[in-house]
């Protein structure tokens, strides 16, 4: 099984961690699967996708309320 790359570690805790990742990847694990996250020392974290967000971005929101901005 060749290992692929989802996205990137934003935060991290003791009860998990937040990845970040481009929407447009399709070929992305979905919602219920089975991921694994390799550590150091041969160390490995197992975990499930439960919580899927797509926050907004701050610079689409400044331009929709800035003024007279051409398309």
């Amino acid at each position: 099984m060749t290992p692929i790359e989802i996205g990137r570690l934003l935060r991290a805790g003791t009860t998990g961690f937040i990845a970040g990742c481009r929407v447009n990847q399709l070929d992305a694990p979905s919602f219920g699967a089975l991921v694994r996250a390799p550590l150091g020392n041969g160390y490995q974290i197992f975990g499930i996708i439960y919580d899927i967000h797509i926050d907004d971005d701050g610079l689409v929101r400044q331009l929709v309320t800035a003024d007279n901005v051409s398309d």
